[in-house]
């Protein structure tokens, strides 16, 4: 009985989100109603919304399902200026790279030593899409000369999302190919200096594009990308006993600590 009653209570609470969204931003908002009733209406439309979903679709159908979510927020937000629908779209999407296992199978290619997946590279996939939709419409629709902080704030998460994810996919793709040209049973030093390598092209690349395209949210990535690369090198790298290796990711990270206050002054 409780199982049958399910897909009808998961129904109902979309139908309720549905009217939840529709009395906060079509009635209260523009009759406008105090901020305190506004925000308790949207609150509980996404958290309707995300339970409804959860309880009605299986694990990866959800995160598909919260991936279209979070678009269509981040666009309508951006569209009809609401700031709060942008939120919510930030919200859906990073649910559903967690419930996916994208963000962890990011983590995992890029931080630690995960082979490059056969059954959940969808995911990853799925996800760069995903984030590099929102990362656009966000850099569209906030590409005012001067936005607001909210603004800078939420387009910093959706770069380091697209960007979290694009390195997590690289590092995979690239030791993957190691292994596919020496063996599986080839030294994975040589596999953690590559991530090390990613990590310290990722500031590089930050580096360069930020100024370029007058993006300051990937400027601000560039230092917490080197962070990342200095943490593998003390966590993983040295760990690895391979002395050619270890002398290839100091180089690397080296060469990019250099090269960065130099690209910071001809871009100031």
């Amino acid at each position: 009985g409780g199982l049958q009653m399910a897909p009808v209570m998961a129904a109902v609470m979309l139908v309720c989100a549905a009217a939840c969204y529709l009395a906060s931003f079509a009635l209260l908002e523009r009759q406008g109603a105090s901020s305190r009733n506004f925000y308790t209406y949207s609150t509980f439309g996404i958290l309707l919304t995300l339970a409804g979903s959860r309880i009605l679709l299986s694990g990866a159908m959800t995160a598909w399902v919260w991936s279209v979510l979070a678009i269509a927020c981040v666009w309508a937000g951006g569209y009809f200026g609401r700031l709060t629908l942008q939120v919510h779209g930030g919200i859906y999407l990073l649910l559903a790279l967690a419930t996916s296992g994208a963000l962890q199978e990011a983590a995992g290619l890029l931080l630690s030593e995960a082979l490059w997946p056969d059954e959940r590279q969808m995911a990853l996939w799925t996800g760069l899409a995903a984030t590099a939709a929102a990362y656009a419409l966000v850099s569209y629709y906030g590409r005012e000369e001067r936005p607001s902080k909210n603004i800078q704030v939420f387009r910093i998460g959706a770069a380091a999302s697209f960007v979290w994810l694009a390195a997590g996919i690289a590092a995979g793709l690239l030791t993957g190919a190691y292994h596919l040209l020496f063996g599986a049973a080839a030294t994975h030093a040589y596999c953690a200096t590559l991530r090390t390598g990613v990590l310290a092209g990722l500031s590089l690349l930050l580096a360069w594009a930020g100024p370029r395209w007058n993006r300051s949210e990937l400027s601000r990535l560039v230092y917490p990308a080197m962070l990342l690369g200095g943490y593998r090198l003390l966590m993983e790298d040295l760990h690895q006993g391979h002395k050619v290796a270890l002398f290839f990711s100091l180089l690397l990270l080296g060469a990019v600590l250099t090269a960065l206050p130099r690209m910071k002054r001809s871009a100031g």
